[in-house]
């Protein structure tokens, strides 16, 4: 192909704190089809520096016989050190528009506090099912009584904010069961009355978000796609 865009991004392995850096080439063949393929997971050693990351991604197409020239774009997190690194590396750069929009929703869900109080209290809701396999059982009887679908609670992850609107959905959806447990249950209170109304709100302002972060996603998205996606969420809100 005359022409290829990549991604990478960092990841460390927390069993062994060794950090990786990956490089996807996506293109389009001859009958205009997308393709894509991991051309290398390469060990970064020593510091997360700009140059160091730099001098990974000059040497991963060098490897592939890949003239720099042939990247039409390298698409990257919003992370200093990666920023730098692929400016540094002479590329072609976009940010990655999932990582834009994580980092959106996560300083918008901290401007009022009793939103981040709301879900730091569900959280601990959610902890407390999910280190009790008794609390668990309860919860699963009064999802029979009350014909409730016998769903696990969502924990949330800080790395994807989605999960947070996952974690919510949950919550809310499994309200009556967790507020009948809760009631004989002295060490975790309940959400009140104006939480509850704050989690119902919070899960039709996230919607949208939370549809265009899982089109975005899909291994057939493109760059192109973005001005739509972006158009559709200021019409939204």
């Amino acid at each position: 192909t005359d022409h290829i865009s990549v991604t990478t991004g960092m990841w460390m392995c927390l069993q062994n704190n060794i950090s990786f850096i990956s490089f996807t080439a996506h293109w389009l063949d001859s009958d205009f089809n997308l393709r894509h393929a991991a051309l290398n997971v390469k060990h970064v050693e020593g510091q997360h520096t700009a140059q160091n990351i730099a001098n990974a991604l000059q040497e991963i197409p060098s490897r592939w016989e890949c003239p720099l020239s042939k990247i039409h774009v390298i698409v990257h997190d919003n992370g200093r050190n990666v920023a730098k690194a692929v400016s540094e590396a002479a590329m072609n750069f976009a940010c990655c528009f999932i990582h834009t929009l994580q980092l959106v929703v996560k300083d918008s869900l901290k401007v009022q506090p009793e939103v981040e109080e709301t879900i730091a209290a569900e959280r601990r809701i959610v902890t407390h099912f999910n280190h009790s396999g008794t609390a668990q059982e309860e919860l699963k009887k009064f999802q029979e009584n009350l014909g409730i679908a016998k769903h696990n609670l969502v924990q949330d992850i800080t790395t994807c904010w989605n999960s947070t609107f996952y974690m919510l959905g949950r919550l809310f959806e499994q309200k009556r069961a967790i507020s009948l447990y809760l009631t004989d249950t002295a060490n975790i209170s309940n959400l009140n009355a104006e939480q509850w109304e704050v989690v119902d709100q919070l899960l039709k302002l996230l919607k949208p978000l939370e549809e265009i972060t899982k089109i975005t996603s899909s291994n057939y998205s493109c760059l192109s796609g973005i001005i739509p996606d972006v158009v559709t969420l200021n019409r939204v809100f």
